[in-house]
């Protein structure tokens, strides 16, 4: 039989190594270095340490599980299971961890579960065993070959973001797309001061209106980076769309990063074309639900 345990502090280090071991061999993974793994499970009010699960044997950390009670949604509560992390895919390890996740989202009130899932994290088998639905696309993720792209003819009107200058005019486009006040949004864009992680944070901007954003984060751990989908803010203006992409892929052959991952989400599919017609091609990210 296994052990069950929940998080305390003293198995951060432990469980980051465990899940790195276990998906040292997933194809389009990432997961957050030890530092922001840390910072979110010490630093956010809203962590709860009993909806994260471990199974011991022998005093081994054998498999472990992430859940959370997440938000209500129309008279339905919601919670979320990742993809949990088992040696050696055991079918044993994997029945005892849900059920002790199941269990505690239960006593939680949470009527329905979600899983996110793109090809290549671990065994596809885990939704089928556990009788979820079949997934729904609710992002889409790809690899930018940066290192390919004719980056001529970039318009003098993309530029770096000004972190005091163009404060506000940031916050103004944020809110057309953002659920946080201004004084949230306003946060967040201080927090950038101190970032060792942006790589750029491109902009153009038309007298007090910021009309297109992007930016580009990197892994410390690693030689990837991250590019946001480019927003254009002002109608009529779609076609500065390839003069941000271009600027950054750019930025990024100026770098050291070797690969750049891109994801976008099913309210702005309406773009895809733009990505693809630079030969852009994109994976799935299926979200699948489980009711209990």
């Amino acid at each position: 039989m296994y052990e069950h345990k929940t998080y305390e502090s003293e198995m951060l280090k432990s469980t980051h190594d465990f899940i790195t071991m276990i998906t040292k061999d997933w194809d389009n993974w990432q997961y957050p270095s030890y530092e922001i793994l840390k910072e979110n499970y010490e630093s956010r009010p809203n962590f709860t340490p009993e909806t994260r699960h471990y199974a011991f044997k022998d005093e081994k950390m054998v498999g472990f599980l992430a859940s959370a009670k997440e938000r209500e949604i129309e008279g339905k509560t919601y919670g979320s299971i990742q993809r949990p992390f088992i040696l050696d895919d055991n079918p044993e390890i994997e029945k005892f961890l849900m059920e002790k996740a199941v269990g505690a989202l239960k006593e939680k009130g949470v009527n329905i579960i979600r899983t996110n899932y793109r090809k290549g994290w671990g065994d596809m088998g885990f939704m089928k065993r556990n009788k979820y639905s079949d997934g729904e696309v609710y992002f889409k993720a790809a690899r930018i070959p940066f290192k390919n792209f004719n980056v001529s003819g970039i318009s003098e009107e993309v530029r770096e973001l000004d972190l005091v200058e163009d404060k506000q005019a940031l916050i103004k486009a944020f809110q057309t797309e953002m659920p946080q006040t201004a004084e949230e949004i306003g946060t967040i864009i201080d927090n950038w001061k101190d970032a060792t992680t942006i790589l750029t944070n491109a902009i153009i901007r038309e007298g007090d209106e910021i009309i297109a954003h992007s930016m580009v984060t990197q892994n410390p751990n690693n030689k990837n980076a991250n590019m946001t989908h480019i927003s254009i803010y002002k109608e009529g203006k779609e076609e500065l769309r390839e003069h941000v992409f271009k600027y950054i892929m750019k930025k990024m052959q100026d770098t050291d990063r070797e690969e750049l991952n891109f994801f976008i989400g099913a309210d702005s599919f309406d773009v895809l074309p733009f990505y693809e017609s630079q030969g852009i091609t994109f994976d799935d990210l299926k979200r699948y639900e489980l009711s209990i």
